[in-house]
């Protein structure tokens, strides 16, 4: 086997065990010093639940932070539309400031009785910003 044959196969076998495959979390583009942020992931609601309130309450579990990122805020986005389009009565929100383990937000208005809804979050440190996390929806009371 070839030095290079050697050095590839190390490579491989180091993304595979570190997770860089394509279900890992995803990361915005690397900072200086080797920082990172990964995407958030969604925690409640999801799955479709049926939420008690029309105005909601979601909740993210933090980013993963590589380095010293500083602080990380979060956008939140919930949209009637998986595709969250402009034109579509979506509610969003930045800067909202990380929180202890899990970051929050409440739309600032009641949602449509009896809809699904459709939303993802991300988060940034001014410099990296995530991809949005997987999508996830609720359905309103």
């Amino acid at each position: 086997m070839t030095l290079k044959a050697i050095g590839g196969a190390a490579i491989l076998s180091c993304a595979i065990a570190c997770g860089n495959s394509p279900s890992s979390p995803s990361q915005g583009t690397p900072g200086p010093g080797g920082t990172a942020l990964t995407a958030p992931a969604l925690t409640s609601p999801i799955n479709g639940e049926k939420i008690a309130a029309l105005k909601p309450t979601l909740v993210v579990t933090n980013s993963v932070a590589t380095g010293a990122v500083g602080a990380v805020t979060y956008q939140f986005e919930a949209s009637e539309m998986d595709s969250f389009p402009a034109n579509s009565r979506t509610s969003s929100a930045s800067n909202i400031a990380q929180g202890n383990g899990t970051t929050a937000w409440t739309p600032p208005s009641d949602l449509i009785p009896n809809f699904q809804y459709y939303w993802h979050a991300r988060a940034t440190n001014g410099t990296i910003t995530t991809e949005w996390s997987k999508t996830e929806t609720f359905r309103t009371p």
